[in-house]
């Protein structure tokens, strides 16, 4: 197939969406190369979107979503399974836009998610002898064990309570608002790894990287 009937297909898929329903899903997809089958090579492990969907399961209408996003919300994944990146992107978004009417309410229940996340048998024995120094030390091989295709990596360390990390991705797998998703899980598990007055902030990013500034007492 050639690429312009290729960006034609992929045009039409989305153009039949329902966009008043899901615009952040929309604009996400809209941006990548091949929408929802976008960077196969890109995984995660399901056990994050299981919990965000065992709370707050959106019910798209028929032809609001793709089918790919469809059928993961109708069927969560196993918490071991991996799924496809921007499927799960692509389902947080989805609950941003359905039960939210703001991004300020959106992550204030999702730090409070993502923190119940952290505490589940799962992650609490990775984090239950770790200190936010140990935790950050190993960031690269923690990431890897809960997502492919991308990488985590502390690049500064200012301070001996201060980190900088680099995430870098595909071209515009995240989003601004999905970027600042993943500061919120950072300072989410550095809390359960006894980290006091943590603070996690997004700093400067692109299509294929993100900053992140962190600190703790």
């Amino acid at each position: 197939m050639s690429r312009t009937s290729s960006t034609d297909e992929q045009c039409g898929v989305l153009n039949a969406l329902s966009s008043p329903r899901y615009p952040h899903v929309v604009e996400y997809l809209e941006a990548l190369p091949k929408g929802a089958a976008s960077y196969p090579q890109c995984l995660d492990k399901g056990s994050g979107t299981q919990r965000l969907l065992k709370i707050r399961n959106p019910r798209p209408t028929p032809g609001s979503l793709p089918d790919e996003i469809a059928r993961f919300i109708a069927t969560a994944p196993v918490a071991s399974a991996w799924i496809p990146t921007v499927v799960a992107e692509s389902i947080t978004l989805a609950i941003r836009d359905e039960f939210f009417s703001s991004d300020d309410d959106f992550w204030y229940w999702l730090k409070t998610t993502v923190r119940s996340l952290f505490r589940s048998p799962i992650y609490r024995v990775m984090l239950a002898l770790a200190s936010p120094g140990r935790l950050l030390a190993s960031i690269q091989n923690r990431w890897e064990q809960f997502h492919r295709g991308s990488t985590l990596q502390i690049v500064d360390r200012p301070t001996p309570k201060s980190v900088v990390m680099r995430m870098r991705f595909p071209p515009r797998l995240y989003l601004a608002l999905t970027l600042r998703n993943y500061a919120v899980s950072f300072a989410a598990a550095a809390e359960v790894a006894r980290g006091r007055n943590v603070k996690v902030e997004l700093g400067d990013f692109d299509e294929t990287s993100a900053l992140f500034a962190g600190s703790w007492e």
